[in-house]
């Protein structure tokens, strides 16, 4: 059995969605005069963004100008996306339920990092499966999620250390 792409880019789509949602409840949690606010506010943004572009492309795409994921791959990406991605999700979300403080934000902040260099990982494997002409979208993309992580860690040292 031959899984095309598609398949791995709604589950994109999907883990998209989960940003949108994670980054604006953690929003939520800080003043929306703070500098956090507003970054968290660009983040789901970019996601729903990213959200729109992989639908878009989705929507567009041919058959023959994607390659295919095979049983093995479509396995290890499959297990990859719902055990690693999603259950980071969900463990950030039960950290951003049970913290209150803002120095304990530090370590949903931490799971968020982790979820967005995992979401690399993933962007470059579908990257790899998509025709040339596809690649600067994908690449675009991934180049902001590599800003995410950035941007995040800027976020968490600063709660850390108490500067915000």
């Amino acid at each position: 059995m031959i899984v095309p792409v598609e398949n791995i880019l709604m589950m994109a789509i999907q883990i998209e969605k989960s940003g949108i949602e994670f980054y604006r409840d953690l929003q939520q949690k800080f003043s929306p005069h703070s500098e956090v606010y507003k970054i968290l506010g660009l983040l789901w943004k970019d996601e729903m963004k990213h959200k729109q572009s992989f639908e878009k492309l989705l929507a567009t795409l041919k058959v023959e100008k994607m390659k295919t994921f095979y049983p093995k791959e479509v396995s290890r990406v499959t297990s990859f996306i719902e055990k690693k991605l999603f259950g980071d999700i969900e463990k950030a979300r039960e950290y951003l339920e049970k913290y209150t403080e803002k120095q304990d934000m530090a370590e949903v902040f931490l799971y968020a990092i982790g979820i967005e260099m995992d979401t690399v990982y993933l962007y470059e494997k579908i990257s790899a499966k998509i025709i040339p002409a596809e690649k600067d979208f994908m690449n675009a993309i991934i180049y902001e999620e590599r800003s995410h992580v950035n941007k995040l860690k800027d976020l968490r040292a600063k709660i850390k250390s108490g500067e915000y």
